[in-house]
């Protein structure tokens, strides 16, 4: 038992350290201050949150999603695998939240509470993981969670 605890802490620190590089395949791990509901900074690297559209500033819902981030962001570090770079040159990675040795993906949440939307044009990169996305988008729209509250269906 000790052998395991020791072999998740270990995990846990390394995790915490900053990794080089934000090339895709790499990994970018650790604290996290949130930008908004589908960015995130590590290390004073910015992270796109891969698979998502959050609400940007100015839009319904923004403060919703950034709030919920943040909140996610002092429940512990943040595991990034770079899957790509967008047009400005961010990384966009598919995240992790870790906590208590457990790891919870913040795309899926994010789409589990109706704060954000699938991203389609994140469908080439990983093509399983977006249908996923789609399914768990569809669960909060049935539920009329977070952004879907305003269709006409509803209210």
């Amino acid at each position: 038992m000790r052998r395991y605890l020791l072999i998740a802490f270990a995990a846990l620190f390394a995790a915490s350290v900053p990794v080089a590089g934000q090339e895709a395949g790499g990994t970018i791990g650790g604290r996290a201050t949130v930008v908004d509901g589908g960015t995130v900074e590590i290390y004073g690297r910015n992270v796109r949150i891969y698979g998502i559209d959050a609400p940007e500033r100015g839009a319904p819902g923004f403060g919703r999603a950034t709030a919920f981030m943040r909140d996610a962001a002092e429940k512990g570090p943040f595991i990034c695998d770079v899957v790509d770079k967008d047009r400005d040159d961010v990384a966009v990675a598919v995240c992790r939240l870790e906590v208590d040795f457990l790891s919870e993906d913040v795309a899926e949440s994010l789409l589990a509470e109706g704060l954000a939307k699938t991203d389609p044009g994140s469908l080439p990169l990983r093509p399983r993981l977006i249908a996923w996305y789609q399914e768990v988008e569809a669960e909060a729209k049935a539920q009329c969670r977070g952004l879907w509250q305003e269709l006409p269906e509803c209210r």
